[in-house]
């Protein structure tokens, strides 16, 4: 949480990071997933204290054939998992 927080995906058979996404979220993650196929990883951020608003990113990974690139939206309110 805060300027200082960061998220790292790791290969599972090499052991050696592939991907880091610094300050995912500004009030930290409660929540994450990725896809069966490994591409996407979507994170839900924790609630901001004034509105209760929650940030939901969907991130392309590096894994999907050393493509990179993010999609982020926001939700209002709870995020649904859908």
């Amino acid at each position: 949480m805060g300027d200082g927080s960061l998220l790292v995906l790791w290969n599972s058979k090499t052991g050696n990071p592939i991907q880091s996404i610094v300050q995912p979220h500004k009030f930290g993650t409660v929540a994450m997933d990725l896809s069966p196929d490994d591409e996407w990883l979507v994170t839900v951020g924790a609630a901001d204290p004034e509105s209760g608003e929650q940030e939901v990113r969907k991130e392309l990974t590096h894994t999907s054939h050393g493509r990179s690139k993010s999609i982020e939206g926001a939700s209002g309110g709870e995020a649904s998992t859908g």
